[in-house]
Order: C-alpha cells, then structure tokens, then sequence
C-alpha cells in the first residue's frame, strides 16, 4: 500500500486509534505513516478542548423571525391546490423520495475530519518552516 492510500483511509475512519487491516500492516512497515498516524491520534484526542467562540448568531435570527409581519394564511385550500392534494395523497411509500439518513455526518466523522485540516495545516507549516 502507498502511504497516500494509507493516510486516506486514516482520515476517512470514525476513529483514527481503531486502524483497519490493510493500513496496520503498512503501519509496520512505513515509521514516517506511523509517526503521522501518532499526530492524527493525538489531534483527535484534543480536539474536545479547543475553544469555541460565543455566538449570538441563534438570538439575532430569532429575534429577526419574532419581528417579521406573519402572512394570513387562508383555513380552506385553493381548489387546484385540493386536487393536487387528492392526487398526492393516491401515492404509495415508493413514490416518495429516498431521504438521506439523519446520521450521514456524525459527530466523530465531523471530528476526525476537522483533526485532518487542522493536521494538514501544521503539516504544510512545518514542511515549508
């Protein structure tokens, strides 16, 4: 395995310190993959302390969405909106559209994917320092 490959599928796990197969049996071979895995596990671990700033994004949108003038909206459908509905309402689950699963980025992927900019960052820092 190129040690490309092997720092892809580093970055590409949910937990880095968890190495499959493939890439531990490179792991053993290549000290400069190793020493970057060592890095990578260390980011991880300390990428709970990093600071995060305060925002007052959340309270300036509510208040933005409280001040705005509500439009009335009428009790009783339009009636080419009742025969949309009446057809929409003929159609079964496999009509609908496949929604993509809620946890497709998890807190960890999230994580581990910050931890490889932040790594590849210093990375290029030292290489031209």
């Amino acid at each position: 395995m190129r040690c490309e490959v092997a720092r892809l599928r580093l970055l590409s796990v949910e937990n880095p310190a968890r190495v499959p197969a493939d890439v531990r049996a490179h792991l053993v071979d290549c000290e400069f993959c190793r020493d970057w895995h060592d890095d990578l596990c260390t980011f991880e671990r300390h990428i709970p302390f990093l600071p995060v700033p305060n925002s007052r994004g959340k309270a300036k949108l509510l208040q933005q969405l409280l001040s705005e003038k509500h439009v009335e909206v009428p009790n009783h459908p339009a009636p080419e909106a009742a025969q949309t509905l009446s057809e929409s309402s003929a159609l079964t689950h496999t009509d609908h559209p496949i929604l993509p699963h809620p946890r497709l980025v998890t807190f960890p992927g999230l994580m581990a994917g910050l931890a490889a900019v932040v790594l590849l960052v210093l990375s290029t820092w030292l290489l031209h320092n």
